[in-house]
């Protein structure tokens, strides 16, 4: 199943968005999904989320509308949502990079340090 389908991709991108929620509720303690996303987002410099994750508003709203797409089934799909194999991996491979960037700033490396290795592996898939 792993190799054959973009289930992996799906079950993986489900796996992130949890630590990402899980690691927002740990760091900031409140707030809804989107809002968790929004703090987590902006614990980097502006031009590196940029770089990163790509605009604010429209990273937030892809995961979001995506998890929220895959979890609960039946519901509408917005135009937001990432289903396509190639973007879905894509975006899985950004969630990683994010997750272990915020993870490492916050336990005091800085920002700098991490910016080329975590942007090589955010993109070395394009």
């Amino acid at each position: 199943m792993m190799r054959k389908s973009s289930v992996f991709d799906e079950t993986q991108f489900l796996s992130l968005a949890q630590a990402l929620e899980g690691f927002g509720r740990i760091r900031f303690q409140t707030g809804n999904y989107e809002q968790l996303i929004q703090k987590t987002y902006d614990l980097l410099s502006a031009e590196f989320a940029t770089k990163l994750l790509g605009d604010r508003s429209e990273f937030i709203e892809r995961v979001k509308q995506t998890r929220n797409f895959l979890t609960h089934l039946g519901g509408p799909k917005k135009s937001e949502v990432v289903e396509e194999p190639k973007e879905l991996f894509l975006l899985n491979q950004r969630l990683q990079a994010f997750l272990r960037c915020v993870m490492l700033i916050d336990l005091g490396i800085s920002e700098d340090e991490l910016r080329e290795p975590i942007l090589y592996q955010a993109h070395r898939w394009w």
